[in-house]
């Protein structure tokens, strides 16, 4: 990684998280600081001129609006695009300008889910609002020279998320509170565990891996929800 410090946004998230677990781990977290909304907005362009940016030689984006489909509604779709699209174009022309390199996780819901895999040169053809924010920012970061674009699908880690809400579903099924739990069955996709994904923004970062657009999952097939 670079000699100079490196910043982590949206660290209250599942993937914030497991940056940080990671970098005690290594017994690295020294030189990396951490923060989230409550304390810089990055999509408020305000908010920029109260960092020392000369400081970081990295910035790792954890940071995004993943209520898929509370941004469908008027509120959410304001929220979503400013986090999703106006925070990561706002980072990646503040790390150009400072010559850091930009780390930043984005989803499958870039794609229309027509084809069954996914790879790094399948043109950009989001549906929902959620999906259309993430390829904007997508294409924002790619403007930044020194960028990773890591795109993730299905995220499971400590926090939020699917496998944690079915289990807290099932506890109430056991316990007599709800009857049953109905939930679609034909739909499948990849689950990103967060520790792995972590495991790879570090390796391309310590490897100096050529920059550009990688795709991270794990193997294999779980269904449930919708990809895209």
């Amino acid at each position: 990684m670079s000699s100079r410090r490196t910043l982590v946004t949206g660290c209250y998230g599942q993937l914030g998280r497991a940056v940080r677990a990671l970098a005690e781990a290594r017994g690295v977290a020294g030189d990396f600081d951490f923060c989230d909304i409550d304390t810089f907005d990055m999509g408020d362009a305000a908010a920029y001129d109260g960092v020392d940016w000369d400081a970081y030689g990295t910035v790792i984006n954890c940071g995004a609006f993943t209520a898929v489909d509370a941004a469908e509604t008027p509120e959410g779709r304001v929220s979503c695009w400013r986090a999703n699209a106006t925070g990561p174009s706002l980072l990646a022309r503040t790390c150009a300008a400072h010559d850091a390199t930009l780390v930043h996780v984005s989803s499958d819901y870039v794609f229309d889910g027509t084809r069954e895999l996914h790879d790094e040169e399948e043109p950009l053809s989001p549906i929902s609002v959620y999906g259309q924010s993430k390829a904007a920012g997508d294409l924002a970061v790619m403007g930044c020279p020194r960028h990773y674009i890591l795109r993730s699908s299905w995220v499971i880690g400590d926090g939020r998320n699917f496998v944690r809400t079915m289990w807290g579903l099932s506890d109430r099924v056991a316990s007599g509170e709800l009857a049953r739990v109905t939930v679609v069955d034909d739909q499948e996709g990849r689950l990103t565990f967060t520790d792995q994904m972590a495991a790879a923004i570090f390796h391309l970062l310590d490897a100096d891996a050529p920059y550009g657009l990688y795709d991270m999952t794990g193997s294999g097939r779980s269904r449930w929800r919708a990809s895209s």
